[in-house]
């Protein structure tokens, strides 16, 4: 698999150099936080497993 080394890098600046802008205006972690929260919804409704009711 062939890579393309300028894109790369310019992908790689760009994606570092935004997060180095967000970092000093304080919004990253705000980002960071909102991303861990919605992780945290996905693992708890993934490990509800399913239910099974008992009807007498």
């Amino acid at each position: 698999m062939r890579c393309n080394w300028k894109v790369l890098l310019v992908k790689t600046s760009l994606w570092l150099l935004s997060e180095v802008v967000l970092n000093i205006c304080g919004t990253d972690t705000m980002a960071d936080y909102s991303e861990f929260l919605s992780a945290q919804q996905e693992l708890a409704l993934g490990n509800s497993g399913p239910t099974v009711t008992l009807v007498a």
